[in-house]
């Protein structure tokens, strides 16, 4: 897939980050030769900025994380805080565990996410990139990784890049893209097929497997 304006193609996807980001996050991202990430735009209610989807045992799970100021603060991305008042580290890492502990490759990933849940920077931003990282390396994919150093509107970006800030959000389930792309969950028997839910989800059922998954997801958005 390629996008293409004025006959060049764009190179580079601009983007916010998410918490433990969907799996077409990363079919969007897998596009594109770089990802820049957005550090100036404000903070937007109700986006994956802070929140992922998990498959438990009781159907679709979400983890929310509690911001310092609430969510309807109108804060720049790298300046949002986590609140700690809240035992949410511990209720996230629960919620992993039981909804992976007996996936084919929880085991193998087990012990680099329980060290990251123990040491939780304060920023928002931080945390997630820490897991967007993590999750590129567990992929075995290596993006060129860039930040903004300003705000910019979408007429005013270079015509290289694709934007996509606050375009990928939580009410738009891409079912018609990912309906012939399932894979094996541990609950589907139960609760039927869980779609676009965090890439944590599709890791922890295909382990190396998963990247080939994501590059085909790619060619479907």
């Amino acid at each position: 897939m390629s996008y293409k304006n004025h006959n060049s193609v764009k190179v580079m996807l601009l983007i916010e980050l998410h918490y433990l980001p969907s799996i077409t996050f990363f079919g969007y991202a897998l596009a594109f030769d770089q990802l820049c990430i957005e550090q100036y735009a404000n903070f937007q209610r109700s986006s994956y900025a802070n929140r992922a989807y998990i498959a438990g045992a009781n159907g679709q799970q979400r983890l929310s994380i509690p911001l310092k100021g609430g969510s309807r603060q109108k804060c720049m991305l790298k300046d949002i805080e986590m609140d700690f008042t809240e035992h949410w580290l511990k209720e996230h890492w629960f919620a992993i565990q039981s909804a992976y502990a007996k996936a084919a490759y929880f085991e193998y990933y087990e012990s680099e996410m329980k060290a990251i849940f123990a040491k939780p920077p304060t920023s928002l931003f931080t945390w997630n990139m820490i897991w967007l990282e993590w999750l590129c390396t567990q992929l075995n994919w290596q993006p060129v990784i860039s930040f903004t150093d300003q705000y910019l509107s979408n007429n005013n970006l270079p015509e290289h890049v694709c934007d996509m800030r606050h375009t990928i959000l939580p009410n738009i389930t891409y079912t018609k893209q990912l309906k012939h792309l399932q894979y094996y969950q541990l609950f589907q028997e139960k609760n039927g097929f869980q779609y676009n839910l965090s890439v944590l989800d599709l890791l922890m059922s295909t382990g190396p497997e998963a990247l080939q998954f994501l590059k085909l997801l790619s060619t479907k958005l």
